[in-house]
């Protein structure tokens, strides 16, 4: 481009585009552009997949909660009231259940239920 600009006696940003209008002409170079944007879009193709694969399997593990445990693992040791409420969504039910439990086991399960 410099060499194009200092011969033509203008800016650089002039030469850009009569430079680009000859490669583009050159039939072997137009052969060459789109051969590497094929090749270009395969490797994205693959990568895509690829990725998509990984997130996948990331997906897959369950993931921790803000406290660092596990929600699966939680939900297992509630109470089988509480693990009702929650499948059914049912937060009367819910409040019932932590009602019903000593103080000491109810801030255990709601603290665990918030870790996870």
């Amino acid at each position: 481009l410099r060499e194009f600009s200092r011969a033509s006696g203008r800016p650089a940003r002039d030469s850009v585009n009569p430079i680009f209008q000859r490669l583009i002409e050159h039939e072997g170079t137009q052969e060459s552009f789109e051969e590497t944007c094929q090749n270009f879009i395969k490797r994205v193709e693959i990568r895509a997949v690829e990725k998509k694969k990984e997130m996948d399997a990331e997906e897959g593990d369950n993931p921790l909660g803000p406290g660092g445990l596990d929600p699966m693992e939680v939900f297992a040791t509630l109470p089988e009231e509480m693990q009702i409420a929650f499948k059914t969504k049912d937060v009367q039910r819910l409040q019932a259940a932590v009602e019903s439990l000593p103080e000491e086991d109810a801030k255990y399960h709601l603290q665990r239920c918030e870790d996870s």
